[in-house]
């Protein structure tokens, strides 16, 4: 029932009220937008030292994605 509340009412299908662009969300759900693959998340996820679950914003992960991507092979921590 309350899943079917949460379509009609919050960021459902049928919702016109669109999520802010910078709200916390976990790493991994951002990374499936982005259309990384698998290494690919689990490296920037080690790079950065996020754990599984860390919730970040959008801004902070595009910002260490492309310092990820950057960064030489074996270059370490990132930040």
């Amino acid at each position: 029932m309350e899943e079917d509340t949460k379509e009609k009412t919050g960021y459902g299908a049928g919702s016109m009220i669109a999520p802010h662009p910078n709200r916390l969300r976990p790493v991994e759900e951002l990374a499936r937008e982005e259309n990384l693959k698998v290494w690919e998340t689990a490296g920037l996820m080690r790079a950065a030292g996020w754990a599984a679950g860390k919730q970040v914003d959008r801004s902070e992960f595009n910002s260490m994605l492309a310092s990820f991507r950057k960064r030489p092979m074996g270059g370490g921590r990132l930040r």
